[in-house]
């Protein structure tokens, strides 16, 4: 079997040290699911796998097709097609002492937006950033990420003095760069389809998902949902894991 060969690979190949490096930083995984072989053997073991007779069915029955599918594609959602002034303003113009909030400083950082305005201030007026935002929650290509961290200098000048959030960030510099063509859903206008998130904000803060909310959530195009909480109802999330 192919799924045994497979699994004694990487066990025969295990590297405890970059395990225990990758525990560290995943945290949010069980320790059990983590083997630790070193991305340039995958690589190569990947090539030989290949040229089985059986891999295809073997690839064939794995649960990620989607991504495959849209292989290249960026999972990015956009609160609304044409984003609001006040969006724009947070990065527009220098807000100061957002770190050393207090009566006084509040006070001085309001006459000195008040000024920018006068002097008609535009941090981004030369530049090719077009202001966007939506969910922080997202999924994008290596190739992307790539761009984003080895252009972080860049971006940490634009946002360095800015007031927003994270839901700002990716969408912001998506849209200043080639990688805007590759946007699974461009023009979005607030579909979580966007970014695979199945997400309720009518019903909730997100609304959390409960048992009886199993045929929505089985049903959904979507990959990923969120909000779930043990307290809320834990057998919503032990039935999604039974039956997937």
């Amino acid at each position: 079997m192919i799924e045994d060969d497979i699994d004694g690979w990487l066990q025969a190949r295990q590297d405890t040290k970059y395990r225990e490096m990758q525990v560290k930083i995943l945290p949010s995984l069980s320790s059990d699911a983590i083997i630790g072989v070193r991305t340039p053997d995958l690589r190569k073991y990947a090539k030989e796998l290949g040229k089985r007779e059986d891999v295809n069915e073997f690839l064939a029955a794995l649960p990620h097709r989607f991504f495959e599918e849209n292989n290249g594609k960026e999972f990015i959602h956009y609160t609304s097609n044409e984003v609001e002034q006040l969006s724009v303003n947070r990065i527009q113009y220098y807000h100061f002492f957002r770190r050393r909030r207090n009566t006084f400083t509040k006070y001085l950082a309001q006459i000195a937006l008040r000024i920018q305005k006068l002097l008609h201030v535009n941090r981004l007026k030369g530049t090719n950033i077009q202001v966007q935002k939506g969910c922080n929650w997202f999924s994008i290509t290596g190739e992307l990420a790539h761009y984003i961290v080895s252009h972080m200098k860049e971006y940490e000048k634009v946002f360095r003095y800015s007031y927003c959030g994270d839901e700002t960030f990716i969408q912001t510099i998506v849209e200043s760069t080639p990688f805007k063509k590759n946007v699974f859903m461009p023009n979005c206008n607030n579909n979580h389809d966007a970014c695979m998130r199945l997400i309720d904000w009518e019903r909730g803060n997100p609304y959390i998902w409960r048992t009886e909310d199993y045929e929505l959530i089985k049903n959904s195009p979507c990959v990923f949902a969120r909000k779930f909480d043990m307290n809320t109802d834990a057998q919503i999330v032990d039935k999604i894991l039974e039956n997937r």
